[in-house]
């Protein structure tokens, strides 16, 4: 099911999920575009690769969901604690490639699970892949910065993983998000903290991509040491019975160090890396690329991705 919020459904329901109702009139904004326009995407898209180049798209999808794979044991464990298996309906925003929702959509074939992002490209090949075999799935394209008044109290649980630390405002966004869940719903987050990415032994290269890493995150007005504020975030936020943990992502070190060389890799990535004139060229992010891979080869090398922060905090009542 493809939503599309510039002008109503594109597709009739094809299963057990109705689609995320469309804006009203007065809501809507101009068409869309595949590729939306900048000024639409500057809050939730940081990495403005075009989505009409289909090898683009399909190497920073496999980025992500190597990112998702990472993650998805303990995002699934930290859900399950938190009631996902009594709840019915679940909305992941900036769901990417649709990894986690496909996997909730799995194994609680209950659960009505809808995955948005304002990404044009992931929307569309989501529902591509991924909506036939799963009658309680749907995806559609949604700023998280301009909530439509039709998905107010909606869910039951609200969800965002790696997203926050691209936020410019990030108590706005949550509040955004607390706004599409039901009264005493719950909203949870997953973020990253890089302050402890490292070795266990000296590597410059290492530290040079968590530089590069983090100077390109502040340029488009981010953090990454959000993870370590979301608890604070979701109490300014409003939200009440808040519980946050954090895991070291440092294991299995093969997953971790291909996702560093495959941070790198990324077009989008390398694009913005060059536009804000953090390297000079594309020689110069494939020599630290091969740096890295130098230092990986050293089988004693033990490396520390980050810390993933999980928040969860309850809507009010009233």
């Amino acid at each position: 099911m493809i939503v599309d919020y510039a002008g109503g459904n594109t597709d009739k329901p094809t299963g057990g999920v109705s689609p995320v109702p469309a804006p009203s009139p007065e809501e809507q904004k101009k068409p869309i575009t595949k590729t939306p326009p900048d000024a639409q995407a500057t809050q939730t898209q940081t990495y403005a690769y075009d989505p009409d180049t289909d090898l683009e798209l399909a190497q920073e999808r496999e980025r992500l969901n190597l990112f998702a794979h990472l993650h998805l044991d303990q995002s699934i464990r930290f859900l399950e604690k938190e009631g996902i298996a009594e709840a019915a309906s679940f909305a992941d925003i900036g769901c990417g490639t649709g990894y986690l929702c496909t996997s909730l959509a799995e194994l609680y074939p209950n659960l009505k699970v809808y995955g948005l992002d304002i990404n044009n490209g992931h929307v569309s090949t989501n529902s591509d892949e991924k909506n036939s075999a799963h009658n309680n799935l749907a995806f559609a394209r949604y700023d998280l910065m301009e909530v439509s008044d039709k998905l107010k109290d909606k869910f039951d649980i609200v969800n965002s993983t790696l997203v926050m630390a691209h936020m410019k405002d990030p108590i706005k966004a949550v509040e955004n998000m607390k706004a599409l869940v039901k009264p005493g719903g719950k909203l949870s987050a997953e973020e990253i903290d890089i302050k402890s990415l490292g070795a266990n032994k000296e590597f410059p290269a290492l530290y040079k991509f968590k530089e590069l890493w983090e100077k390109m995150i502040i340029a488009v007005d981010g953090d990454t040491h959000r993870g370590s504020q979301l608890e604070d975030i979701f109490n300014q936020a409003g939200l009440e019975n808040i519980q946050s943990r954090y895991y070291i992502t440092k294991e299995p070190q093969a997953a971790v160090k291909g996702m560093i060389i495959k941070v790198l890799e990324s077009p989008s990535i390398q694009n913005l890396l060059i536009k804000d004139r953090l390297v000079e060229n594309k020689d110069e992010i494939k020599q630290l690329i091969s740096d890295l891979e130098r230092g990986f080869d050293d089988p004693e090398m033990e490396v520390v991705f980050y810390n993933m922060h999980q928040v969860i905090g309850t809507k009010p009542k009233s």
